[in-house]
C-alpha cells in the first residue's frame, strides 16, 4: 500500500511540475520540434494565455519549429497585445515598420513603440532577460525613445549576463564597433562566442534571424574563423523561406562572386525578391544596377519605392531623375519637389540645391528669402558650395541685408573645396576691395571659430 502512494504521488506531482511550466519552456521544447509542446502552446493560446499567444506569434515570426507564417504571427501577436503583452506590442511595431505581415506603416511602428517603451520597463526591471534586450534594442534603434548607446549597452549586458543568447551577438557588435562602449576585439569575440552555441541551435531549428546571424558571423568572422562558403549556406536557409534580409545579403555576394560562383542572374533575382518585400537596402541596390545599365524605367520605379519609404537619398535621385527626363517625362516642377522633400528630410546636397533653385527659379518660383533659408542650412552642416552662394548672397543683399564681414566669412570657408577654389577666390578678392582690415580680421576670426565648433 505504502508503494502505491509513493507511485500515485509521483504520479500527481510531475503533472504539477508540468502544470507549472510557463509558456516560455514549452515554447522552447516546441521549437526544438516537440509536436506536443506545439500543441500544448496552441491550446494554452487559444484559451487566451497572452504569453503563450506572445511565445506562438514569436514561432510563426522567426520560422522556429513551424512553417515562416508573418499574417499567423500578426494574428497571435495582436491577441496577446489585447491581453496587455508590451512584448508582442514591440512584436506588432517591427512588423509595422517594416511591412512584414502587414502593409507598411511607420506612423503606426511609432505609436506602438512608445507604447511598448513605457510597458516593456516594468518586466525589464524585474528581470525578464528577453524584455531586457528588447528595452536595450529599443535604445540602439531609437524606437519609442532616443537613440542611447550607453542604455542600449547597459540593457544588452543585464541579459547577456543571464544568457539571452541574442543580447550576447549585441554586446559582441557593441565592443566590436564601440558603440556606447569602448572598443575592444577581445570582450567583442567573448560575446560573439557565448551567443554562438544557442545561435547555432536556434538557426539549425530554422530561426531565420539566427541564420541569418549565423550567416553574418561567418561572413565577417565575428567570434569565429571567416568562412564565406558556410555563411552562403545560412543564407540560403534563410532565404529560401522568403526571409528579404538574407536574400540581400546572398545577392550582395552572388554579386561579388563571394562564397558562391558570382552570378548576374541570381544577384538580380534575389535583389528583387527582397525588393518587392519592402527590402530597402536591396531597392536602392536594384535602382543603382538598372541605372548603370541605362534601364532608367526600372531605375526610376526602385528609386521611387525608396522614396516612399523616408529614404532622402533616393528622393534626391528622383529629382535627378525629373531634371534630366532620365526614365520618365522631363519635369523641372517634379524635380524641385522631390529636391525640396531629400532637403527637408535632411540631405545635405538636396538643400544646397533647393538654395540655387529658389535662387535662380528653377522649378519653383524665385525667392531670395528661401533661397538664403536653404543654403544657411547647407552652410552650417559644412556644404562648402552653400557655403559660397550664400556668400553672395551676403555681398549682394539678396534674401537678406548686406553684410560683408558674413560675406567674408563664408567665402573663407567654402575654399576648402578644390572644385570651386578659382570661385572662391575671386569672391574673395572682389569682397576684399570693399573691406577694411579689421572688418576682414573680424570674418577670419568668425570662420576659425565656426571651424573649430564644426571639427568638434
Amino acid at each position: 500500500m505504502r508503494k502505491v502512494i509513493i507511485i500515485l504521488t509521483l504520479i500527481s506531482t510531475s503533472y504539477l511540475f508540468a502544470g507549472e511550466q510557463t509558456a516560455k519552456e514549452i515554447a522552447e521544447a516546441a521549437r526544438d520540434g516537440s509536436s506536443e509542446s506545439l500543441a500544448q502552446l496552441e491550446e494554452m493560446a487559444d484559451g487566451g494565455n497572452a504569453d503563450a499567444q506572445y511565445e506562438l506569434g514569436r514561432m510563426y515570426h522567426d520560422g522556429a519549429g513551424v512553417r515562416l507564417d508573418n499574417g499567423l504571427a500578426k494574428k497571435w501577436f495582436e491577441r496577446s497585445v489585447a491581453r496587455g503583452n508590451p512584448k508582442a506590442l514591440y512584436k506588432l511595431a517591427v512588423m509595422y515598420k517594416y511591412g512584414r505581415g502587414t502593409v507598411r506603416d511607420l506612423d503606426k511602428a511609432q505609436e506602438y513603440f512608445k507604447k511598448a517603451f513605457a510597458g516593456i520597463e516594468e518586466p525589464a526591471n524585474q528581470g525578464d532577460a528577453e524584455a531586457q534586450y528588447l528595452f536595450g534594442n529599443m535604445y540602439y534603434h531609437g524606437n519609442g525613445t532616443a537613440v542611447d548607446n550607453r542604455k542600449a549597452y547597459d540593457w544588452f549586458s543585464r541579459a547577456a549576463k543571464v544568457g539571452n543568447y541574442t543580447a550576447q551577438y549585441a554586446l559582441g557588435y557593441m565592443y566590436l564597433y564601440g558603440e556606447g562602449v569602448q572598443q575592444d576585439d577581445i570582450k567583442s569575440t567573448k560575446w560573439f562566442s557565448k551567443a554562438l552555441p544557442a545561435l547555432r541551435k536556434a538557426a539549425e531549428h530554422g530561426d531565420i534571424y539566427a541564420q541569418l546571424d549565423l550567416g553574418n558571423m561567418l561572413y565577417s568572422g565575428y567570434g569565429v574563423p571567416e568562412d564565406e562558403t558556410r555563411a552562403a549556406e545560412w543564407y540560403s536557409k534563410a532565404a529560401e523561406r522568403g526571409f528579404a534580409d538574407a536574400q540581400y545579403e546572398l545577392a550582395v555576394m552572388y554579386g561579388a562572386g563571394r562564397g558562391v560562383k558570382a552570378d548576374q542572374c541570381k544577384e538580380d533575382e534575389l535583389l528583387e525578391k527582397a525588393a518587392e518585400q519592402g527590402h530597402l537596402k536591396a531597392q536602392l541596390r536594384l535602382a543603382k544596377i538598372c541605372d548603370w545599365r541605362r534601364q532608367y524605367e526600372q531605375a526610376f520605379k526602385w528609386y521611387r519605392r525608396a522614396a516612399e519609404q523616408v529614404h532622402s537619398g533616393a528622393m534626391y535621385e528622383l529629382a535627378s531623375m525629373y531634371d534630366a527626363g532620365r526614365g520618365v517625362e522631363q519635369s523641372k516642377e517634379k524635380a524641385a519637389e522631390w529636391c525640396e522633400r531629400a532637403a527637408e528630410h535632411g540631405y545635405i546636397q538636396a538643400q544646397s540645391d533647393m538654395g540655387y533653385l529658389y535662387e535662380h527659379g528653377e522649378g519653383v518660383e524665385q525667392d531670395y528669402s528661401k533661397a538664403f533659408e536653404w543654403y544657411c542650412k547647407a552652410s552650417e552642416r559644412g556644404y562648402p558650395i552653400a557655403q559660397l552662394r550664400l556668400s553672395y548672397l551676403y555681398s549682394k543683399g539678396l534674401g537678406v541685408s548686406v553684410g560683408r564681414v558674413k560675406a567674408y566669412k563664408w567665402c573663407v570657408l567654402s575654399g576648402r573645396d578644390a572644385s570651386i577654389l578659382d570661385d572662391a577666390r575671386k569672391q574673395k578678392e572682389l569682397l576684399e576691395k570693399t573691406m577694411s582690415e579689421d572688418e576682414i580680421k573680424e570674418a577670419m576670426n568668425l570662420a576659425e571659430q565656426w571651424y573649430r565648433d564644426y571639427e568638434r
